[in-house]
């Protein structure tokens, strides 16, 4: 007795048939009859039975609720009997023996964290004048599904990403970024990701004050494309500031080393997530502790 499905990492509030085949010793197929008595036993709490046929052999059901950590939940078809078609009689069968037994997780459906909420990462398209370095960084993120992930996408040429969800801006142009779980590649989530020259930048601040000898202040730049849109990251640009006040400012640079910035948009990707949440600039773009700056003096 097999199940028609072999993939039991189900997805909540996803819909699913459950079939059932009966085979012989040397494994033939077995006509399923209408004199068959089936048992289906599934958990209530976590599936709806939308439908059924007469002797449950089919059954299409909807998972409801999911699992918790590393809990499965048991799902069963019987052969009971099998009735005779002559009066009330019925002929018993092993029933330890002719049956399928499915452990079944429910987890929910996989979906890219996307802070700016439209389905979209745009990045610039940066190249130096010696290729010494290329491309921008940004670690995508997902949630649901089992929590291990393949990621890939459609267009390594545009935009590249590897195994743990950091991707690289590398030639204009749009592809199309898919996360799969592991366990269920049915379970998956697309981002678009789009790579454009920088156009122009402008502050996201008109003033900022800080008290005497603090720390460091943060200077926030928003980039755009020809389109006017925000970029979703890009602290890696080449930017010169011109500072007018000797001794008030001291520029922190930071090394354009590509591991520091891999490593910087890696460690700081909830920060970054949480100031493109701010409602008068989603997706704006920040360059923090003045990075890769260039004091011009007069």
């Amino acid at each position: 007795m097999t199940s028609w499905e072999n993939n039991w990492y189900l997805v909540k509030d996803h819909i699913y048939l459950l079939k059932v085949f009966i085979y012989d010793r040397d494994k033939n197929p077995i006509v399923m009859s209408d004199n068959m008595v089936i048992q289906t036993v599934i958990d209530k709490k976590y599936f709806d039975i939308i439908l059924s046929n007469h002797i449950s052999s089919e059954v299409i059901i909807r998972a409801k609720n999911i699992t918790g950590q590393n809990q499965k939940i048991p799902i069963y078809f019987v052969l009971d009997a099998i009735r005779s078609q002559a009066g009330k009689l019925s002929y018993q069968v092993d029933k330890s023996r002719i049956r399928s037994d499915k452990d079944v997780t429910i987890s929910e459906r996989i979906k890219i964290s996307d802070p700016a909420n439209n389905k979209l990462v745009l990045l610039p398209y940066i190249k130096t004048q010696d290729d010494s370095r290329t491309g921008e960084l940004w670690h995508l993120s997902a949630l649901g599904g089992s929590g291990v992930y393949h990621w890939s996408t459609e267009n390594s040429n545009v935009a590249s990403i590897s195994g743990a969800g950091v991707l690289r801006s590398n030639e204009v142009g749009q592809t199309v970024v898919t996360v799969r779980d592991v366990q269920n590649n049915k379970n998956f989530d697309t981002v678009i990701v789009e790579v454009t020259p920088i156009i122009s930048i402008s502050w996201l601040e008109d003033h900022i004050e800080s008290k005497r000898s603090s720390d460091s202040i943060v200077l926030n730049l928003i980039a755009h494309d020809k389109d006017g849109r925000k970029f979703t990251n890009c602290t890696t640009i080449d930017a010169m500031f011109e500072l007018k006040g000797a001794g008030i400012l001291i520029p922190l640079v930071t090394p354009k080393d590509d591991a520091d910035i891999k490593a910087y948009v890696t460690k700081n990707r909830d920060l970054i997530d949480l100031k493109q949440r701010f409602e008068m600039h989603p997706s704006a773009t920040f360059l923090s502790e003045m990075s890769n700056t260039t004091i011009i003096t007069e």
